[in-house]
């Protein structure tokens, strides 16, 4: 953790709903104040990069 600061990876198994999911993690993203991006990986799971305040 740098200058106050943590990141985060993150690998999400199991069934996820599609676009549903990456827009419900972008709206709490933006509540929580922290930054990154989501994706779908080749094998059906979903990957995050977060970054933000502890």
């Amino acid at each position: 953790m740098a200058n106050g600061y943590l990141t985060v990876h993150l690998l999400i198994k199991g069934k996820v709903q599609g676009v549903f999911y990456r827009d419900t993690a972008k709206t709490t993203a933006k509540q929580l104040g922290v930054t990154g991006w989501v994706r779908n990986t080749p094998d059906g799971h979903v990957e995050a990069l977060v970054t933000g305040g502890e």
